[in-house]
């Protein structure tokens, strides 16, 4: 029985070996999954951001009287805005990193003006960054899903990410506006990251 007994931890820690390098070695017993490779950083140069904006929301900013416009060098025509990239560093493969733009937003609501300007959109952290009059916070999240990427040529593409306004900038625009029209969530629009780095 002694001997039994001591075989029992032998036993144990074989069967626990087993089990493990049967599942790849993940010790919490789940299928073993490869990361990433991020790929080199690139530092980019040039194209831009395109936002489609969502047709309820700019319905919905003209039923209460606000007004959308662009600072230049950014552009809004209908129902798009294109902000230039003008800095930055993402990873190839993964487009980790920050995003600079130029250019930005103007809000009109009778003679009450605010501007949005500085983006800078961090796919660590999914947010889309802006100065919004004096204060600097985070305008949008952003969901941006590694397989929407691709890569054309030198340029890196990311379609189709969702943005949607936070708190903190809702209440920055209906406090500068005096307006209730802003709130969590909003849904902004779709964005493109077009982005070219350092030749």
């Amino acid at each position: 029985m002694r001997r039994a007994a001591r075989l029992l931890p032998v036993l144990a820690l074989i069967v626990l070996t087993l089990a493990v390098a049967g599942c790849g070695g993940d010790e919490q017993g789940g299928p073993s999954v490869s990361p990433v490779d991020p790929g080199p950083e690139v530092q980019l140069a040039g194209r831009a951001t395109t936002l489609e904006l969502d047709l309820l929301t700019i319905g919905v900013m003209a039923d209460n009287q606000v007004e959308l416009g662009a600072v230049r060098p950014a552009v809004a025509v209908s129902n798009r805005a294109r902000f230039p990239i003008t800095g930055g560093s993402v990873t190839q493969n993964t487009v980790v990193g920050t995003i600079d733009h130029a250019g930005g937003l103007v809000l009109r609501k009778g003679d009450r003006v605010v501007t949005v300007a500085g983006l800078v959109a961090d796919t660590r952290s999914g947010q889309l960054l802006a100065r919004i009059g004096a204060r600097r916070l985070p305008l949008a999240n952003l969901d941006v899903a590694l397989e929407r990427r691709v890569q054309r040529g030198a340029t890196i593409v990311v379609t189709d990410i969702p943005a949607t306004l936070t708190v903190a900038a809702a209440d920055a625009l209906n406090r500068g506006l005096g307006s209730s029209v802003f709130v969590a969530n909003l849904p902004l629009g779709t964005a493109t990251i077009r982005a070219t780095g350092v030749a």
